[in-house]
């Protein structure tokens, strides 16, 4: 990638950061755009993004692996860390055969889960020892969000055993009074079914998926419910 390239990429990301904004999209044939506190505004100070710009964003963000699986599936959503500064979630599409790409910014640090302004039956979760917990909503929802500070929170209060089965992991849980490990479907285990099957005969209290998709993955979680231990879901 050309130096020049670099250097416009990372004054974005850091007018982005600074900006405190959630989420920077990149569309050929316009400015990039910031949404922040809610709304949409674009950086009319930058040059309009070009083709050549684009690919060379997708370049800067993706692995060789990844383009691949971008040419192949038309999609991907993945996690690019920034110059060990911030945690972007990445998805990029096609739009009339050129990507299209939008970064969410992942906060720093989780949230209280008391400063969600969620409804007192959802701070209560954190107290359930077993069962299935279905965590959904539309996209932008906070879904990810609000399942991290639960867990958060459950790590700051209880010594648990818990396993994250996720697709792109977004907020990286440090241990406190629990022992938590994060496994990344691709990367540590192949699908979040071989997850799930393999924590079956392991030492867990809490399991979250992010995703459940098939009938084999939701029956596997429902085993591990029966099992008594505690199963939180989010729902694609």
């Amino acid at each position: 990638m050309a130096t020049t390239d670099t250097l416009i990429i990372n004054r974005l990301l850091s007018t982005a950061a600074e900006r405190k904004a959630s989420d920077m999209h990149f569309a050929a044939g316009s400015y990039p755009a910031l949404r922040t506190n809610g709304q949409l505004s674009t950086l009319e100070d930058e040059e309009i993004i070009t083709p050549d710009f684009i690919k060379q964003l997708v370049d800067f963000l993706l692995s060789e692996e990844e383009q691949v699986v971008l040419n192949k599936d038309k999609q991907i959503t993945t996690i690019y860390e920034w110059m060990n500064q911030m945690r972007l979630k990445v998805k990029i599409f096609f739009q009339q055969d050129m990507p299209v790409i939008g970064l969410h910014l992942i906060p720093e640090t989780i949230p209280e889960l008391n400063s969600l302004g969620l409804p007192q039956g959802v701070l209560n979760i954190t107290k359930l020892k077993k069962g299935l917990v279905l965590i959904g909503g539309s996209f932008g929802s906070g879904r990810s969000t609000t399942t991290a500070a639960i867990l958060n929170e459950i790590n700051n209060q209880r010594s648990e055993k818990i396993l994250t089965i996720e697709k792109n992991i977004e907020f990286i849980l440090v241990n406190n009074k629990s022992i938590i490990s994060q496994q990344e479907v691709g990367k540590d285990v192949n699908t979040s079914l071989d997850g799930l099957q393999q924590a079956l005969d392991q030492d867990f209290n809490i399991i979250m998926v992010n995703g459940i998709v098939t009938h084999e993955e939701w029956s596997l979680a429902l085993k591990h419910a029966e099992a008594g231990r505690l199963v939180f879901a989010i729902m694609t």
